[in-house]
């Protein structure tokens, strides 16, 4: 099974300080539940995003990076499995934009084509409004 991870909150900062630990907490327990068969894959937003992730961005080209933990410097050059525990992808866009990615672009991003069963949101740092233009609720219904 392979999972994709998204926010609307951006990579781990003062905006978004639980995503590492919601990350390697989920992991843990699926890695442990499901005996090694659940993948996990990050791709969210290079910037705060909340209140915008309804839209898809489409005025500019989007570009990735690589974050890789405890680095917070991005990195344009990916590395190899064997060089990090765990890879965040950053993008420049939107939520909804980044979740489209990472399910259709797979190969292009990752160099696999392995399909995503499920698209899990959050964490989230703040109150979900349950508004039409909150982000992490853009992240699971819009990609």
């Amino acid at each position: 099974m392979l999972l994709l991870l998204s926010n609307d909150d951006g990579p781990p900062s003062a905006s978004s300080p639980f995503m590492l630990s919601f990350l390697s907490s989920l992991r843990t327990s699926l890695t442990s539940k499901a005996k090694g068969q659940v993948k996990v894959r990050t791709i969210i937003p290079s910037t705060q995003c909340s209140w915008g992730g309804n839209g898809f961005t489409v005025s500019t080209p989007l570009s990735i990076s690589y974050l890789y933990p405890p680095s917070t410097e991005p990195s344009l050059l990916r590395r190899t499995k064997e060089e990090w525990e765990e890879e965040l992808v950053l993008v420049d866009g939107s939520p909804s934009s980044c979740v489209n990615l990472g399910l259709w672009n797979a190969e292009d991003i990752w160099g696999s084509e392995e399909r995503v069963d499920l698209v899990v949101t959050g964490p989230n740092f703040g109150r979900n409004t349950g508004t039409a233009f909150e982000g992490a609720r853009s992240v699971a219904l819009f990609p």
